[in-house]
């Protein structure tokens, strides 16, 4: 029975964690820049239809 965890495996986990949870920072972060941009430039269409409209 081999129920000792060594330093290396456990090195090599955090890693994994931590590496999980920067593609997932760096992917909320990603989609809130494109939602951002999305927003900016929907504001601006609705603007330059407005001031055709009037």
């Amino acid at each position: 029975m081999k129920n000792k965890i060594n330093v290396t495996t456990v090195i090599k986990i955090v890693g994994w964690v931590a590496t999980a949870v920067g593609g997932i920072l760096v992917s909320l972060a990603s989609d809130k820049q494109m939602q951002e941009q999305v927003d900016a430039r929907l504001d601006e269409y609705i603007s330059s239809k407005d001031e055709k409209e009037s």
